[in-house]
């Protein structure tokens, strides 16, 4: 299985980079910049690329809508602008990625994957307060767990055939990218994070059904990915330094 790089890195961590080295020390101290901890719990949208086969032909252009779930996060700032960051994110779903039918010969081609990924990263995390809101970035590696549940149902003249692939791996994560926080004395809303992320992984898995050979086959293959993760929530801060 082959996870293609569909996204480059956005130029939003530009942005946040430039905006970081331009402000430097004449930003306002923010309301929460004596905070030890900082605590997030969010929203994360992960752009997962889920497919690993051609769509071409008659099935089409697959159709991935990306995969939802929950980010949080630990901070634990050394001064006002450094910090060292703990990342998890855990993301989900189920998708129809294409279908081909032809009612006059009864016949129907669908092509669905159940996908998630897990995260665990670790790195420094940049900080610039200026007034109410902070303006960050952040630079983590770590690790990642993928699985993905691959099912192609062709049915013709109303006979039923299922093939069903499940992978499975564990490998190596980086993630780079940035965000804003509106901030309220201890708590706050982060307004937007945007990560752009990229992975090695040995991926293995098994493949059942109508075009597997009798008793399945085993795979086992290396794979990358390049994501575009986007997440939101609430902040919190603990202690003083």
């Amino acid at each position: 299985m082959t996870m293609k790089a569909r996204r480059t890195l956005v130029p939003v961590l530009g942005v946040v980079a430039a905006l970081l080295l331009c402000l430097g020390a004449s930003g306002a101290r923010a309301q929460d910049a004596g905070s030890k901890l900082d605590v997030f719990v969010g929203y994360s949208y992960l752009d997962h690329n889920a497919s690993s086969f051609d769509c071409g032909g008659d099935i089409g252009d697959c159709f991935d809508p990306g995969i939802h779930g929950v980010a949080a996060s630990v901070v634990y700032n050394f001064n006002r602008h450094i910090g060292l960051e703990a990342n998890l994110a855990d993301n989900n779903g189920t998708s129809t990625l294409a279908t081909y039918a032809e009612p006059s010969d009864a016949y129907v081609d669908r092509y669905k994957v159940q996908d998630g990924e897990f995260n665990y990263l670790f790195g420094p995390k940049i900080t610039e307060p200026i007034g109410n809101f902070q303006i960050w970035t952040h630079f983590l590696a770590g690790g990642g767990h993928t699985h993905q549940t691959y099912t192609e149902s062709y049915t013709e003249a109303e006979d039923p055939n299922v093939t069903t692939s499940i992978f499975r791996g564990n490998g190596f994560v980086m993630e780079v990218g940035g965000g804003v926080d509106w901030v309220h004395n201890r708590w706050g809303i982060r307004l937007l994070e945007v990560d752009y992320l990229h992975g090695n992984a040995l991926i293995s898995g098994d493949c059942t059904g109508y075009d597997c050979s009798t008793g399945g086959d085993f795979i086992s293959t290396q794979a990358s990915e390049s994501d575009l993760r986007i997440s939101l929530g609430v902040v919190m801060h603990f202690g003083k330094r």
